[in-house]
């Protein structure tokens, strides 16, 4: 999985490069307790994955779990850009389990969804 953070935007930007693991959930939590002990603005998520790759062990879905139940204050939006139908069952988890904002966005709709986490509050 590829992270990367827009100093500019202060968005979190996530790029699954195939089934997620267990090890990309600890990158990413490694990589919003660095934001925070930095105090750098985090105003989202982006996950950009054309196609939902799925998780490539059982434990990996609970990791998933795991991160989010740890995580979930600490995140205001997150915009998934994904042309997945499995875009709008995450959107419904992320809904349903943590108070951040969730929308899906089309794949190719990802300035859309930087100008919608930059919106808070719309």
């Amino acid at each position: 999985m590829e992270i990367t953070y827009q100093t500019d935007h202060g968005i979190l930007q996530i790029e699954p490069d195939g089934a997620l693991q267990e090890k990309d959930f600890e990158n990413l939590a490694t990589e919003l307790e660095h934001l925070q002990k930095d105090q750098r603005d985090l105003n989202g998520l982006l996950v950009l994955t054309e196609n939902f790759p799925g998780y490539e062990k059982f434990t990996d879905l609970l990791a998933h779990g795991k991160f989010v139940r740890e995580y979930a204050d600490s995140v205001l939006r997150v915009a998934l850009c994904t042309d997945s139908a499995v875009g709008g069952l995450l959107k419904t988890f992320g809904d349903t389990f943590t108070s951040a904002e969730v929308r899906k966005f089309d794949y190719s709709d990802k300035d859309q969804a930087e100008k919608w986490i930059l919106s808070q509050g719309s």
